[in-house]
């Protein structure tokens, strides 16, 4: 009976919290502007991604960089790469988080689908009668490949657009919400998401690397290389440089993963949401270079490393955007 009694508490406990949490995203959501973050997840890791950042540039300066190199032509060497990961770590940063990922516009005028919606179900509920099951299965291919409809924006919207739960709004070749941006990775500004891991893990291999080299020089040549004077500040920065080793690795694999996520989405051209759907795409053979210029532009080119935004061919742009829709060749 007490574990029974107990078991309940904790049920209690847990949809008190859950109410707590749902009035706490409904006051986010009315009382936050556009730009900030909406959701818990993101309040929280956002900070978290600025604060690594800061850190592991206080860490490999200060701690590793200047005491064991100072203005040395290897000093100076990781001085420059350093700060040219990271610049570019935070530029494209800033251009994923306020980016607009690919909103569908809304509309201008509230538009009644409460038609279409009981002739979806009476349609849906004679297909599930029918005892042709590949009829029903061609019906379904064929509404597939015209335009859907948002029943939660009450809108129709391009065929590969998602609604977001957390924006609230419909994105066009919608990925995923990331809380690490705060926003949606979508059409427009998957290309800083992709920069972003990537310098992110240049980086993180960077700061790998520094610590390697400080526990060598410490392992060799003891504190008196190191430049420390007392006891305590030798401890305090290894644990640092201890720490700048294991931030790079752990933020390494973790952004690898990631990364391998959109590379392989934007080869493959489907999405992480279109794989969880196991939606298929008919324009499945498109060339890569073809993919490639629908996310990082003409080219290749330089632009293609760099936080800027995308410059299509004047066709491609066209047939990209036409109609509100998105690219289809």
């Amino acid at each position: 009976m007490l574990r029974l009694g107990s078991l309940g508490n904790w049920h209690a406990m847990l949809r008190v919290a859950m109410a707590w949490w749902n009035r706490g995203q409904a006051c986010l959501e009315s009382a936050c502007p556009s730009w900030c973050p909406r959701d818990w997840i993101s309040i929280i890791c956002l900070p978290l991604a600025v604060a690594a950042e800061l850190f592991c540039y206080y860490v490999a300066v200060y701690v590793v960089i200047m005491p064991l190199f100072f203005f040395s032509p290897t000093g100076v060497l990781h001085m420059l790469v350093w700060h040219f990961f990271l610049i570019m770590v935070v530029a494209c940063h800033v251009r994923a988080i306020f980016s607009d990922p690919g909103l569908v516009p809304l509309p201008s005028a509230v538009v009644d689908f409460s038609a279409l919606y009981a002739s979806q179900d009476d349609v849906a509920s004679a297909d599930a009668e029918a005892d042709d099951e590949h009829l029903f299965q061609e019906q379904r291919s064929r509404s597939s490949q015209e335009r859907s409809v948002c029943s939660k924006c009450n809108m129709y919207r391009p065929l590969r657009a998602h609604h977001c739960s957390i924006c609230n709004r419909c994105v066009r070749n919608l990925d995923h919400h990331c809380p690490w941006i705060a926003n949606c990775v979508g059409e427009d500004n998957q290309k800083h998401f992709i920069l972003f891991l990537f310098y992110t893990l240049l980086l993180s291999l960077h700061g790998a690397l520094l610590a390697s080299i400080y526990a060598y020089y410490d392992y060799s040549y003891g504190p008196e290389f190191l430049g420390v004077g007392d006891a305590h500040s030798y401890h305090a920065s290894v644990s640092l440089a201890r720490c700048l080793g294991m931030a790079g690795l752990v933020f390494g694999a973790f952004v690898s993963f990631m990364l391998y996520q959109q590379v392989h989405s934007v080869i493959n051209d489907v999405t992480y949401i279109e794989t969880l759907q196991k939606a298929c795409r008919s324009n499945a053979k498109q060339p890569i270079s073809v993919r490639l210029t629908a996310v990082f532009g003409e080219g290749p080119s330089v632009y293609w490393l760099l936080p800027t935004q995308p410059r299509y061919p004047r066709p491609f742009s066209q047939l990209r955007r036409e109609d509100g829709d998105i690219m289809t060749v």
